[in-house]
This record gives structure tokens, sequence and C-alpha cells, in this order.
């Protein structure tokens, strides 16, 4: 492999682990792991696929300031999600 080829994909994934944490860190500032843990089982009990863990956490940073329910939380993340259930 090229060591510009494996430098340019360091960088990428240097850049996109910078930005998940960033996500990550502001969906924290609103919800609790254990808020999150249970939105996720919730999600998986319901086969929902969680597969796109950035799509989820971005759904969470925008839904939970504003949603305490966590049952409405899961509708929400859900419809972001477009529901990928799980065969």
């Amino acid at each position: 492999m090229n060591i510009s080829v494996f430098r340019k994909q360091n960088i990428c994934w240097t850049n996109w682990k910078r930005n998940f944490l960033i996500l990550l860190k502001e969906v924290l500032r609103h919800a609790t792991v254990q808020r999150i843990s249970e939105v996720l089982q919730r999600l998986l009990s319901e086969r929902v696929s969680v597969r796109n863990m950035k799509l989820i956490m971005e759904a969470l940073a925008l839904w939970a300031p504003r949603e305490k329910d966590v049952i409405n939380l899961v509708e929400h993340i859900r419809g972001a999600n477009g529901a990928l259930y799980l065969p």
C-alpha cells in the first residue's frame, strides 16, 4: 500500500473519530448513559437495526434535550433511522 494512501486513510479515520466524539459529548450533555442504553434496548426489542450508530446519536442529540419520555424519544429515533427492522 502506498504510504500517502495510508496517511490519507489515517487522516480520514482520525477526523471521523474526532467528529463522533464531539457528537457523543453532545448526546451525553442531554442524556445519561442509562437513558441511551434504555433507548438502544427498546430499539432492539422492537427489532429495529442499531447498526448506524452515528445516525442514532445524531437523532439523540437532536431529540434528547426536547423529549424527556424514553418511549417518545425512541419513536423519534426510529423515524430518523428509517425504521430499519431486522429480519
